[in-house]
């Protein structure tokens, strides 16, 4: 895009068309106002009207949130990211990627104003965050286990699992313990271990196992190259886009898009389009 000097983004599905930031038509690649002067002209009264917005990912979560050979953030997240974006006349997004701890730190301070990582909001994020209301996708969660005869949670009492209290599947497992106490989980606790890392402390005998999403089990167990076991989905929660706390007017534009989105079915589309691609790289790689 940058090359035409004018900005535009990819909509669900790829198309041959483009939705030009400035104008907010569709417009084909052979357009005459790509790469015009009264393109760049539009460009440029865009970026002066809109607000810019630093957006953070997690940047180790695959296929929701991680970052390409290239190190560029890529995954379903950051798909619906771009086409919120795509709907917002107001805001202009631009996304990097922060270890996840380094991310809720920023967040929490306001430094990183909208952050996302399949985000669960429990009651004490709640005191520290706002999220949107609507969810813009749904998180099946399985463990990751080096024993195949593990299939379920009643398989896994008395098992350990590695999880961080800073993250929301944390508080998951820590509410399965209260409310099964005779099928309760070891919960080991880890500051900041990446997926990958978890899914080899497993192969190695460290842990018992760790939570996952099912979507990004293959990528992690292949790339790890641990040859673990899932179980079957023993979770699934609605997951939100998280804002510090000032940010009450961004959270509603977001709120709305997301909503406008899912009623385009544009993130159902991405969704299965991440979800394809993973899915062909794990059976190449096996």
């Amino acid at each position: 895009a940058a090359e035409h000097g004018h900005s535009y983004q990819k909509v669900f599905p790829p198309a041959d068309t483009r939705v030009c930031r400035p104008c907010r038509s569709r417009h084909t690649r052979s357009c005459g106002l790509l790469g015009s002067r009264r393109g760049s002209q539009l460009f440029l009264i865009f970026l002066a009207l809109s607000t810019q917005i630093a957006v953070d990912v997690y940047n180790s979560n695959p296929p929701c949130c991680y970052v390409d050979e290239n190190g560029n953030p890529i995954g379903y997240d950051v798909d619906v990211i771009k086409a919120v974006d795509d709907k917002l006349d107001d805001y202009s997004f631009s996304i990097d990627t922060l270890d996840f701890s380094a991310m809720i730190t920023a967040c929490e301070s306001g430094a990183a104003p909208f952050v996302s990582c399949q985000l669960v909001p429990n009651d004490e994020c709640k005191s520290k965050f706002i999220f949107c209301e609507e969810p813009f996708t749904l998180s099946p969660m399985v463990f990751a286990v080096a024993d195949p005869n593990i299939k379920t949670l009643d398989d896994m009492a008395g098992h350990s699992v590695l999880s961080s209290p800073a993250n929301y599947k944390y508080g998951m497992l820590e509410s399965y313990n209260e409310k099964y106490p005779d099928k309760a989980l070891v919960l080991q606790t880890t500051s900041n271990t990446t997926p990958a890392d978890g899914f080899k402390m497993v192969a190695t005998g460290q842990i018992d196992a760790v939570l996952c999403y099912d979507g990004g089990f293959d990528t992690i167990n292949d790339s790890a190259g641990t040859g673990l076991y899932k179980t079957d989905v023993v979770m699934c929660e609605s997951t939100y886009f998280m804002f510090s706390q000032s940010q009450t007017e961004l959270r509603d534009a977001v709120n709305q898009a997301v909503k406008n989105l899912k009623a385009d079915g544009g993130s159902a589309k991405s969704q299965r389009r991440i979800l394809a691609a993973t899915s062909s790289r794990s059976m190449q790689t096996r």
